[in-house]
């Protein structure tokens, strides 16, 4: 029973966190240039650690209460899920990667960090995302079975951003290929349905 928490959490941290938006440019252009990339990966992993246990913790804090519109809202996290993957299939027909140019100034390591803080969290999709939608999910589970689930998500950004960050270091430009993230946006599109469903069967809205 332990394993499917833990891989659940895995699958909807990877499928949340994969998407090639300005957070996820910076970290790579940054590791194009060579520059600040433990530091710069570290923080985004760090800060998506808060923020997976701020939903998760949250939504077991007001559990009690919550517990009567369960169905209602893991059909909610459903929806958006299945929306999700709709968007990410209409990212993998456009496949339009936009990087910064890597050959701009060097910046200190303090105004960097302080660049990657409003990007990371002066975008509002990190809460729903990161919060809503992972806290949100987490209802299916109870005791330890949360705890699994939030280390799997944790796992998936951690692993994520490591290798962005040093794969960019020697893959840099294979990475910005567009059938590369066709690829990976057709994936996590299936993978974002395939869970939207568990959460309907989960919520009774699905009788199998």
């Amino acid at each position: 029973m332990i394993a499917h928490p833990f891989l659940t959490g895995l699958l909807v941290g990877f499928s949340l966190i994969i998407a090639f938006g300005a957070q996820n440019i910076f970290v790579l252009n940054h590791g194009l240039m060579r520059l600040y990339v433990f530091q710069i990966v570290l923080f985004c992993s760090l800060a998506d650690f808060i923020l997976i246990w701020l939903g998760i913790t949250g939504i077991t804090y007001f559990g009690d209460s919550l517990e009567l519109y369960k169905a209602e809202m893991l059909a909610f996290a459903a929806f958006w899920l299945f929306l999700y993957a709709i968007l990410k299939l209409k990212a993998a027909v456009r496949a339009e990667i936009v990087a910064e140019n890597p050959e701009f100034d060097h910046a200190s390591l303090g105004r960097t960090l302080g660049t990657l803080f409003i990007v990371t969290f002066g975008n509002p999709h990190v809460y729903l995302d990161t919060v809503l939608l992972i806290g949100t999910i987490s209802m299916q589970f109870s005791g330890l079975e949360k705890a699994y689930y939030g280390l799997g998500a944790c796992l998936a950004s951690l692993t994520f951003f490591f290798s962005l960050g040093y794969l960019g270091v020697f893959l840099g430009r294979f990475l910005m290929a567009p059938w590369i993230w066709r690829l990976i946006d057709t994936v996590i599109a299936f993978i974002l349905i395939i869970i939207s469903v568990s959460m309907l069967r989960e919520g009774g809205w699905i009788v199998v």
